[in-house]
């Protein structure tokens, strides 16, 4: 009886002690995971387009996806990457629901162009379930 209980003890400490050490390994995964994704940055803060655009780009966006387009179409040449490339992000999202397809377009050749170091890859990142 006792051979029984001294066995059930070791079998109970031997899975306290591969739990515990899961359950730290786990932890530690995770905070290198979210250590080394890219934070995050503000739209605002992008560089490549003049800071006289803004107040016509915030009505085009406030106005959908067409004014949108309509909006980069004719002002593309004052524009570059990354804020180019982050406002046809907003466009693409904006089209998901009207026209998967173009949206698609629209994400695979920012994604095409966007280099491995650009502020826009933490971003592109999060919308490729949605795209792909």
């Amino acid at each position: 009886m006792l051979r029984l209980l001294i066995i059930a003890l070791l079998i109970w400490g031997g899975y306290y002690v591969v739990s515990s050490l899961t359950s730290r390994y786990q932890a530690i995964e995770k905070k290198e995971t979210v250590a080394n994704q890219p934070a995050p940055v503000p739209t605002s803060s992008l560089e490549g387009m003049p800071y006289q655009l803004q107040g016509s780009l915030d009505a085009a966006e406030a106005q959908g996806p067409a004014a949108l387009k309509r909006w980069i179409d004719a002002n593309r040449r004052y524009l570059r990457d990354p804020k180019l490339g982050d406002i046809e992000l907003d466009l693409a999202v904006a089209l998901m629901r009207q026209d998967l397809a173009e949206a698609r377009t629209i994400y695979k050749e920012i994604k095409s162009r966007t280099p491995a170091n650009s502020p826009l890859q933490g971003r592109l990142q999060k919308l490729s379930k949605s795209f792909e």
